[in-house]
């Protein structure tokens, strides 16, 4: 489930990736939470891992774990953030994504909490909005 990302926007205000689960650009939509745990030094490893935990028709939730490594090798967790990505098709439009089928518990673990917090993101979308 995990992917690898690049940085391909020419923008700095939208951040695009390239998702090899999916194959084509997607694009930032929300970033819901962003959590300092501990500090990441100067001179420790940075390890940033990212996961799928779940998609919809166009959208999926990404999960981000930073962890940081100092130099007795003990990796810490340093943040966790959880971000929403659109794909796009050639011409800028939402395009369909595969589904996500959890596997494992810690899977299926992630997979229901992530559309907890869709029903939240949409919630406070509503609330934005002005909406009902």
């Amino acid at each position: 489930m995990l992917f690898v990302s690049k940085t391909k926007s020419k923008s700095p205000r939208v951040s695009r990736v390239e998702i090899t689960q999916i194959g084509r650009v997607a694009v930032t939509a929300s970033m819901d939470s962003l959590h300092f745990l501990r500090p990441i030094q100067q001179g420790d490893v940075v390890v940033i891992q990212a996961t799928v935990n779940r998609a919809w028709r166009s959208s999926m939730e990404v999960g981000v774990r930073v962890e940081g490594e100092r130099d007795d090798n003990q990796r810490f967790h340093a943040a966790t953030a959880y971000l929403t990505f659109v794909s796009l098709d050639e011409h800028g439009q939402p395009m369909v994504v595969p589904a996500v089928e959890p596997t494992t518990k810690d899977e299926e673990r992630r997979y229901q909490k992530a559309e907890q917090r869709r029903q939240q993101r949409l919630e406070v979308r509503r609330q934005i909005r002005g909406g009902p």
